[in-house]
């Protein structure tokens, strides 16, 4: 199982490094089941969410997984449950959405 989230993860965090640097900010982790994406400064985070949702990718505001009432400006992108091509169609919508 190991193999196989490791290769997930590595599918989401290149497509990320690749299609979002200019954005969103994230460091890989060593394990784990969902990489932490933080908006850039000025990045209209929300809004991005929003219209991602509209792409059929569904993903929460930080603000969704936190005891705390602020605005976070991040989202937690899980990878466990999705393969490789889902992950490439999943990263395409959300660049798509930008």
């Amino acid at each position: 199982m190991r193999r196989l989230y490791q290769e997930r993860r590595d599918v989401l965090s290149e497509g990320l490094q690749k299609g979002f640097s200019d954005c969103l900010e994230f460091e890989v982790p060593d394990g784990g089941l969902a990489i932490w994406v933080r908006g850039q400064q000025d990045f209209p985070f929300q809004p991005w969410l929003d219209r991602c949702r509209a792409r059929g990718v569904l993903v929460h505001s930080g603000n969704h997984f936190s005891f705390y009432d602020k605005n976070l400006n991040s989202t937690r992108i899980g990878f466990a449950a999705f393969d490789p091509t889902e992950l490439k169609d999943a990263l395409y919508r959300m660049r798509s959405a930008l």
